[in-house]
């Protein structure tokens, strides 16, 4: 497992990515559910985008990131990083599930190391992947507007991993979290606009299963039964007009 992670290391990807594929899948949070990873992947094109969130909550965290990382390595995976790619978390399990597994702290720093190299945030044709949401600059993006530049800040990377939307025009800060903030409709069209994007794809609120919120502006996934729901993900095959269009022609639901 070292060696694997530390061959990981070796791959290099900015922190905001920006690819075109003609084709891709979309996979949200996973929680080391390897039994919802492996129905997946059996179904997913490559390459495959992952929203962050690979381990706690589920029992197989090491498996999980044997896979992943197999694939990231190989450039059939990108990785994307999540708020539990991060130890300002609950629960946050994995430490234990290693040593349970016979693997000594060395791994699990070693996987620190990995989760402060990956990228947050990718541009893929017309859409925003991230694990959480758009930047809101601390709800001043009506005012300020923002850049892809911007997107490189400390403070946007975590207003990035922890932020979820509302059905509300307004920001708020996420009271339910104690971290990040809410964005609303507001915010996500300026986003969407000042990043020459169509669509914000999420993860973060598994839940929530596959959804379009803010008409159509958002599309949250979640890819694992950790909660006892169903699983999602996308292959996006075409050009996206909006993300009912994600949902109802690329979404599949096991």
């Amino acid at each position: 497992m070292l060696e694997l992670i530390e061959q990981a290391l070796e791959v290099r990807y900015p922190k905001v990515l920006e690819l075109s594929p003609d084709r891709f899948s979309v996979i949200g949070d996973i929680h080391a559910d390897l039994t919802a990873l492996n129905l997946i992947l059996r179904r997913a094109v490559r390459p495959v985008i992952f929203l962050g969130d690979y381990a706690d909550r589920g029992d197989r965290p090491a498996d999980v990131y044997r896979t992943i990382l197999e694939g990231y390595i190989s450039g059939e995976f990108i990785l994307l990083r999540g708020n539990h790619e991060t130890q300002d978390v609950h629960p946050h399990d994995l430490p234990y599930r290693l040593e349970e597994g016979g693997h000594d702290g060395e791994v699990y720093l070693a996987l620190r190391r990995l989760w402060d190299s990956l990228p947050v945030c990718a541009v893929v044709n017309e859409l925003f992947l991230v694990h959480g949401g758009v930047y809101t600059k601390t709800c001043r993006i009506l005012g300020e507007g923002v850049s892809l530049s911007d997107l490189r800040r400390e403070e946007a990377m975590v207003e990035m991993l922890w932020n979820d939307p509302w059905e509300k025009d307004g920001c708020d800060h996420n009271y339910e979290r104690g971290l990040g903030f809410f964005f609303g409709r507001l915010a996500t069209r300026r986003f969407l606009d000042d990043i020459g994007v169509r669509t914000v794809i999420r993860s973060h609120e598994p839940y929530k299963v596959l959804k379009a919120e803010q008409d159509g502006m958002v599309v949250t996934v979640g890819s694992t039964g950790v909660y006892g729901t169903r699983i999602a993900f996308l292959n996006i095959t075409g050009k996206v007009k909006n993300g009912y269009e994600v949902v109802g022609k690329y979404g599949h639901v096991l």
